[in-house]
């Protein structure tokens, strides 16, 4: 019995017993966390590799050999870069409808310690969707068009204005077609519309997807009348957003957020509908205004304009700087106004002189102010042509600043 007592109170090998239980505890948790801190390298390495590929794979879209040279990317990376080994046959898929090419791999990763609990193999697998280059976002653009008679009359390198307006806006088209490789996408995602007006709405293309119908419509359009800006602008205001709601209805997975829209507006005149032009040159501007607050981006050309209808499509114009649009409302805008009756550029009334000049040289007075004050910040936006020839080469420069667009990861 002594000797069972005495048994029962030797702790000494409890220590033992503890002490081996605790360091068997810390010597596992450390192999979880380096087990855990490889898969999670892998993970990284592994969506860089297929991220890559797949942006290679997008590169080289129209290419034959498209696949293999995914594969071989795949191959030669996958073996330098990556710690584990690929699992299978990886996943490459070209789709041209939507101009995205899909990668997926599977990977193997060793784990040196959780092996020895029969947990001997990792799998850390991950996909990519990478868009076509040259690939468009969502794209509508509305374009308002003066046909007034001066439309009619000729350039002074001889060409009649109107026929100089269809050829230029073919062009500006042509100029997005030849720089979209994914021909689909122009079908998919792009959506015009047009207003042209003189003294009414003189003609009015629906938006409708491609640009066909509105370069068709645009080769229809007759010159004459006086002129009205407002009510067209006005008018192409509301097709865009009829269309964002077109959009959302056909597609409910549709992103607004995604979409990028324009506004062309050109005139060679100035607004002389009514005899009111001040009203129809504030209602003008105050739908630009708004259609740069809604997040429309306005591009506004002068065709051998006077100096009132150029300081309108200055007002109307874009800042090239889009934060100015998006974070300035009306009363920001209005004080670095141009035209109307509002101050200039240089805090001087645009129609007030000191000499009591005539409205003509008011308008010249206050444009070489808007010249030196206010165009430095919308030269990206406004366009000034003297003739045929810079009309045309403005419209497609146009279309270029459209259609600029890069590689997209989608997810």
């Amino acid at each position: 019995m002594n000797l069972f007592r005495q048994y029962r109170n030797d702790e000494r090998g409890q220590i033992a017993i503890m002490f081996a239980a605790v360091s068997t505890m810390l010597l596992f948790s450390i192999m979880v966390s380096v087990d855990f801190a490889k898969v999670t390298a892998t993970k990284t390495k592994v969506a860089a590799v297929t991220d890559a590929a797949a942006l290679a794979g997008a590169q080289a879209f129209d290419n034959p050999d498209r696949l293999l040279i995914v594969q071989e990317f795949l191959t030669a990376n996958g073996d330098q870069v990556l710690p584990a080994k690929i699992a299978g046959t990886p996943i490459i898929n070209f789709d041209d409808e939507t101009g995205e090419v899909k990668v997926s791999i599977g990977t193997e990763l060793d784990l040196p310690f959780a092996k020895m609990l029969g947990h001997k193999k990792q799998t850390v697998n991950y996909s990519t969707v990478v868009a076509y280059p040259n690939s468009i976002d969502p794209l509508t653009i509305a374009f308002v068009l003066d046909v007034s008679g001066s439309m009619g009359w000729n350039t002074k390198d001889g060409q009649v204005k109107l026929a100089v307006l269809k050829d230029a806006t073919k062009q500006l088209f042509a100029e997005i077609d030849d720089n979209v490789r994914n021909k689909s996408s122009i079908e998919k995602y792009m959506r015009t519309g047009m207003s042209a007006f003189s003294d009414v709405l003189k003609a009015e293309q629906a938006m409708s997807w491609g640009f066909v119908d509105v370069e068709q419509a645009v080769d229809g359009l007759v010159a004459g009348g006086t002129t009205n800006s407002a009510v067209a602008l006005d008018n192409a205001y509301k097709q865009i957003k009829d269309d964002r709601l077109y959009r959302v209805s056909v597609d409910p997975t549709f992103n607004p957020a995604t979409l990028d829209e324009f506004v062309i507006f050109m005139t060679d005149g100035e607004n002389t509908a009514g005899g009111i032009q001040d009203i129809l040159d504030q209602e003008s501007y105050d739908t630009c205004i708004a259609m740069r607050d809604d997040g429309i981006q306005v591009y506004a050309v002068a065709f051998t304009a006077p100096a009132k209808g150029q300081l309108l499509l200055i007002d109307c114009a874009s800042w090239d700087d889009e934060g100015v649009d998006k974070e300035s409302r009306r009363n920001n805008n209005q004080s670095r106004r141009c035209g109307g009756g509002t101050e200039n550029a240089n805090g001087n009334n645009a129609n007030a002189n000191a000499n009591n000049t005539g409205p003509n040289e008011n308008a010249l007075n206050a444009l070489d102010i808007c010249k030196d004050k206010i165009l430095g910040d919308k030269k990206e936006h406004f366009f000034d042509a003297e003739d045929a020839k810079s009309f045309k080469e403005i419209f497609r420069l146009i279309g270029q600043k459209i259609n600029e667009s890069s590689i997209r990861i989608k997810s």
